[in-house]
């Protein structure tokens, strides 16, 4: 559970607004989990490297990197 202030000063919390947070998995990943005969269930999808968090105010995209921790996003989106 992590919370982060995004630059529009809307205070983004996956453990308060939980659909605010995404994983995001490469094409080739994907690709190794559903042809994985091991995985049965959704509760099986391993964690990805990659999760992006987006703002309900501004739009912006955060990336974060899963694999360090890290107070601060990978990459930052903002909408044209």
């Amino acid at each position: 559970m992590a919370r982060y202030v995004c630059r529009c000063g809307s205070i983004l919390s996956d453990s308060v607004t939980p659909e605010i947070s995404y994983r995001v998995y490469s094409d080739h990943e994907w690709l190794d989990i559903v042809n994985d005969k091991t995985v049965t269930e959704g509760i099986m999808i391993p964690d990805s490297d990659l999760c992006a968090w987006v703002c309900g105010k501004c739009g912006r995209v955060y990336l974060w990197d899963n694999t360090r921790p890290s107070s601060r996003p990978l990459k930052v989106y903002i909408p044209e």
